[in-house]
């Protein structure tokens, strides 16, 4: 399963990354920063940069539609 996922580092969002690369599943990370998306590496997810208002910019949801996303 491909999960979208956007606050990836935050206070929920770290373990919950965490927790569902743990379980197998795909996590494509928004980070806002270069930091952000080095530290979603380190969780095991995939730094995706996208405009939340383009939706041609978000790779999860223009190929391959994740099931979960976060917000």
């Amino acid at each position: 399963m491909r999960v979208l996922l956007a606050g990836a580092t935050g206070a929920i969002g770290r373990p919950l990354t965490g927790a569902l690369t743990a379980a197998g599943r795909h996590v494509l990370a928004l980070p806002r920063s270069d930091a952000a998306a080095a530290a979603v590496r380190t969780l095991g997810a995939e730094p995706a940069r996208a405009e939340a208002l383009d939706r041609g910019s978000r790779p999860g949801c223009s190929a391959g539609r994740p099931r979960t996303s976060v917000c």
